[in-house]
């Protein structure tokens, strides 16, 4: 029996965002050093991370394009009032060192491997063309049926649209699908909304909630610590 479709989220789940982030700041802090406004790595760390949340969020609601979002970031992170081709040009040299950076956790392939009878696919939020580029370069883009992007659909998880659109996309009803992220508000009550079973991938302690708490002991939220653990709760 094949069974019904996996969906999988990309950053976190799949690709090690964290692990990037570690090893591209330190890069970063030393490459920008001259232009920076601050007095440390620790100091740029905690810029770098509050602009990326800040304007990423923004352009999810609508706000800002992908590109606007970018620009913003770094204005945030150099403090200045950068012109729009000053803001690409650093873009341009963040991502030639973040994406020398992308990793796939030890048990994705494993786990992809075990699953490889049954439909799979991708829901994340992000650009089209760069979650795209980054499934190809780790070399499991052929390994998933449908991408589901924010960028293409103009949704974005939270929004059951973009499950329920996932789901058509790859020709199955919502309640026949499961869906396995990182993110409980995100991915599990992005699913739960949907009508798709969640499954909560915690690679570590994650905070959490009174509230997500309580959800996530409901019999149909399940909680893994590892990939290697999802054909068992499938």
């Amino acid at each position: 029996m094949i069974g019904g479709p996996v969906f999988f989220d990309l950053d976190e789940t799949l690709l090690d965002d964290t692990g990037a982030k570690r090893a591209y700041l330190p890069q970063l802090f030393v490459a920008w050093r001259d232009r920076l406004p601050h007095a440390s790595e620790l100091e740029f760390d905690d810029a770098w991370r509050t602009a990326l949340d800040l304007h990423f969020e923004r352009h999810l609601r609508g706000e800002l394009t992908f590109v606007e979002h970018r620009r913003e970031r770094m204005r945030d992170v150099f403090r200045a009032r950068l012109s729009d081709e000053a803001c690409d040009a650093l873009m341009q040299e963040f991502l030639r060192i973040y994406e020398a950076n992308w990793r796939l956790f030890d048990d994705v392939l494993p786990a992809l491997d075990a699953l490889r009878h049954r439909p799979l696919g991708i829901i994340t939020n992000g650009l089209e063309q760069q979650q795209r580029q980054k499934l190809e370069q780790l070399g499991i883009l052929d390994r998933f049926a449908v991408v589901v992007t924010s960028d293409a659909t103009k949704l974005s998880k939270p929004d059951a649209g973009i499950f329920h659109y996932a789901a058509q996309a790859i020709g199955a009803r919502p309640e026949a699908c499961v869906h396995v992220g990182d993110d409980w508000k995100k991915d599990v009550e992005g699913a739960l909304a949907a009508g798709v079973r969640p499954i909560w991938l915690v690679r570590g302690a994650a905070p959490f909630d009174e509230r997500s708490r309580r959800l996530s002991n409901r019999p149909y939220v399940a909680r893994i610590k590892s990939l290697l653990s999802l054909v068992g709760r499938l």
